[in-house]
């Protein structure tokens, strides 16, 4: 499949203020550019990511203590979000309206907050310095207006999002909100109340999560702890997608392969099934491939 229902756009973005008065100032490089798509409904999702291009920034989560190398990637948009984006859009749009979703390693958002914007009511996850950094920014930036009011509704009168916090806002046709999810912490710890549980998700999604070796353990865990919890809360089973990018090779002592992925799946007891494959016209070079990952029958 080739995604051709999103169009892509991407230009600098001068967020921070800068000094009136010298040339220098005023050519002062651009902490974020902005990343925009257009929906299939005609609807434009914004976000800014970090301008990584240029070697003078420093990143300001640098000092974070859930910094890592993998969790700077969350500053930028993957191909991967583009190619799941257009998938949801051509196969299964209609469904996403009032369906909870929660994204795992959202990044800058773009993928959670198109979902969103087309009906759904979605939880964006990642490590709390990028909720910080950026996604708490990108909601703000794309919300209608913000709120956790019980009686509130979206502009197109849909009930309330069932994600509550005072970061929840309407955003197009839905609703988004973030939180902090790290895959090395159990669930129980970070989410010890029943209330907004995120395995109360109807459908879990991700794109190009997992890039590294060493993060394939705790995805897995993570993964299969919400899909368990979800069954238990709810007798029924979480739809899981995952779209990913194979970077690894056989000789690889970095980055993940599609192999040792799906490998770590099967051990956790899981059914992985291949639903798409293709390239976006924004990456045409980059092979993505969408995985429905669900839990074996019970014993």
């Amino acid at each position: 499949m080739a995604a051709s229902t999103t169009s892509v756009m991407e230009k600098g973005s001068d967020q921070r203020p800068t000094g009136v008065g010298s040339q220098e100032e005023e050519e002062e490089i651009p902490e974020f550019k902005e990343v925009a798509v257009t929906l299939a409904t005609g609807e434009r999702v914004a976000v800014l990511r970090r301008n990584i291009e240029e070697d003078l920034q420093v990143d300001a989560s640098f000092f974070d203590e859930d910094y890592t190398v993998a969790a700077a990637t969350g500053c930028s948009v993957w191909e991967g979000s583009y190619y799941m984006l257009a998938w949801w859009q051509e196969e299964a749009q209609a469904a996403l309206r009032s369906c909870k979703v929660l994204e795992l390693g959202s990044g800058t958002g773009l993928l959670g907050l198109a979902i969103a914007t087309l009906g759904a009511r979605t939880l964006l996850t990642d490590v709390k310095s990028v909720v910080r950094e950026m996604l708490d920014m990108n909601i703000a930036r794309n919300s209608a207006y913000g709120t956790d009011a019980p009686e509130s509704k979206a502009p197109d009168g849909s009930a309330q999002c069932s994600w509550p916090g005072p970061a929840t806002c309407a955003v197009g046709h839905g609703w988004a909100a973030a939180r902090p999810l790290d895959w090395t912490v159990s669930l129980e710890k970070q989410f010890p109340l029943q209330e907004g549980h995120p395995a109360d998700a109807d459908v879990l999604i991700g794109a190009e999560t997992v890039w590294l070796k060493e993060l394939i353990e705790p995805y897995v865990v993570t993964v299969v702890a919400l899909l368990e919890a979800h069954r238990q809360r709810h007798g029924t089973e979480m739809a899981c997608y995952m779209c990913y990018r194979n970077r690894g090779t056989q000789t690889s002592t970095t980055f993940a392969t599609t192999e040792e992925l799906m490998a770590a799946l099967r051990e956790r007891g899981c059914v992985v099934t291949t639903v798409a494959e293709g390239v976006t016209e924004y990456a045409p070079d980059s092979l993505c491939t969408i995985y429905q990952i669900a839990l074996g029958p019970v014993k």
